[in-house]
């Protein structure tokens, strides 16, 4: 199918080899398999590319790696290395149709906010332009061969034209993340012949929601995508209806609902649905109105679900979380998601006695009320053994609840965020002397108030040789010199306007 794309490929200023053109379909049809990616970087090397061609290399490689692994730094620091000297021409052609601001940071190196390496190549691309596609969908397509997923941050967009384009074969996925899309608009996108390839699908916003969740359900693409996302969009009870009731979603790996205003009546057929067993992440941010419902969450029929999100459901303890956590029977689940849900130390207290929670990886109670006896609770439970990254924000920790909580016997955390807590010296010290924290790779203690006894005790912890990540507010540009010494310059992050930047609840994720 993609060998008919060749052509496309080419621009009317230049030709590219049959050999490369070959190469490229090799990629866009096999998208998720290196193997193209890798025979096209010895291609490369063999035509007098091989720096480019290691930038490949090396991008799949510490992809594969862990953080942990003793050459992961050293090869991270080559690949920024090349990408820096050769960011020019990699990006070149994009840059000359306007993809591409021209900016440099503060030493100099290009930012490239509208476009992103995958595994080697550019295959994600943000369009703020309405002016690029349709209307330069010859030039944008050769300068971005591999491209595999468009998201889009304007409107009105020319629907009915991008969707008669056959390039959009080759993407993977489609967010229209800051569009505002006609009941029109969402006939063309889902009447397309050419979205043969797509896999992901993201609303943020459409005119009639309900529509768009009916149109979505008869139509052939619905039945194709492994990751689908209404974010903010309001479906409600009907939409979702519509979408369970369609016999399409057996393939569905990845279903975000936040904001979908579901109510608890929408709520339970999403949970009874048989054709939903294979979902493995959900999330529920933001559906104000689940009320007691959550609780069936627990015995739902998604036993398939490793990530669950229930963020800012503004859920009490009584409101249906209690027996969500008390009975929750979730075989799978290794990532829960409770920001800013009124938990407090009760909920803490029911978490830590939960048998469960010895399966979890990750877990961010992030804004949940919970104060030092909940962390006490925590710090007491004998089911810590597999959690890696915790979440605690904008909780008052205050009065030792971050130091009760390191001094846990089987935890081992490797990301810890702790945004605004109250933390006092005594905390961090205890954080950087605890076997548990030993393992650390990613801290983030923003937005809380230190003096240098903090910082000795930084310098001194012993993460202080794995630490790939520390954030901190607020501190001299002497501290800073001694942790950037300490810790390397990479690695220390530090906001001295008492902004804790850009954080949200379901930024808890992004380290993995």
């Amino acid at each position: 199918m993609f060998d008919a794309l060749k052509n496309l490929w080419q621009s009317d200023g230049a030709e590219r080899s049959p050999e490369e053109l070959a190469h490229i379909a090799a990629v866009v049809g096999d998208p998720l398999n290196d193997t193209p990616r890798l025979a096209y970087a010895q291609w490369l090397r063999s035509n007098g590319a091989g720096e480019i061609a290691e930038t490949i290399e090396l991008d799949i490689r510490t992809g594969d790696m862990q953080p942990t692994d003793p050459e992961y730094l050293a090869l991270c620091d080559r690949l920024d290395e090349l990408q820096n000297a050769h960011g020019y021409q990699i990006y070149a052609d994009l840059a000359k149709i306007g993809v591409l601001p021209e900016e440099e940071d503060e030493e100099g190196s290009l930012l490239y906010v509208d476009a992103w390496i995958d595994r080697g190549l550019v295959t994600n691309i943000l369009l703020t332009d309405p002016t690029i596609l349709p209307g330069r969908a010859d030039e944008f397509f050769y300068a971005a061969p591999f491209v595999l997923s468009l998201e889009f941050w304007y409107d009105p967009i020319e629907m009915q034209a991008l969707m008669q384009l056959p390039q959009m074969a080759q993407l993977h996925s489609l967010k229209f993340t800051l569009s505002e899309l006609s009941t029109e608009d969402v006939r063309f996108l889902t009447e397309s012949e050419h979205l043969t390839g797509l896999r992901q699908l993201e609303l943020g916003g459409v005119e009639d929601p309900v529509a768009a969740a009916r149109l979505l359900a008869k139509s052939i693409l619905l039945g194709q995508l492994t990751h689908l996302a209404f974010d903010d969009v309001e479906i409600g009870e009907a939409g979702l209806r519509n979408l369970l009731s369609s016999g399409k979603l057996r393939q569905l790996k990845n279903l975000a609902l936040g904001g979908a205003r579901l109510g608890e009546q929408g709520l339970l057929p999403l949970l009874q649905c048989q054709d939903l067993s294979g979902l493995e992440e959900l999330n529920l941010e933001r559906n104000l109105d689940l009320g007691p419902a959550i609780g069936r969450l627990a015995v739902s029929s998604l036993k398939g679900l490793r990530r669950l999100s229930l963020a800012s459901c503004y859920g009490g303890w009584e409101d249906g979380f209690r027996s969500f956590v008390e009975q929750l029977a979730l075989p799978r689940l290794e990532a829960l998601n409770l920001a800013n849900n009124e938990l407090g130390d009760a909920g803490a207290r029911a978490l830590a006695a939960a048998p469960w929670l010895a399966r979890l990886k990750e877990l961010n109670i992030a804004q949940c009320g919970v104060t030092v006896a909940g962390m006490q609770a925590l710090a007491a439970s004998r089911y810590l053994d597999q959690l890696t990254h915790l979440d605690c924000s904008e909780n008052d920790l205050s009065e030792g609840g971050l130091a009760a909580l390191v001094s846990a016997r089987n935890l081992r955390l490797e990301g810890l965020t702790a945004i605004d807590c109250q933390l006092e010296a005594a905390d961090v010290q205890a954080l950087a002397k605890a076997p548990s924290c030993s393992s650390l790779l990613w801290l983030d203690l923003s937005g809380n108030d230190f003096d240098e006894d903090v910082v000795d005790a930084l310098c001194n912890a012993t993460f202080a040789g794995r630490l790939l990540s520390l954030s901190l507010s607020n501190i001299t540009e002497e501290d800073e010199e001694r942790l950037m010494a300490a810790f390397g310059e990479d690695v220390i992050n530090v906001d001295q306007d008492d902004e804790v930047g850009d954080w949200e609840e379901d930024d808890w994720d992004d380290e993995d």
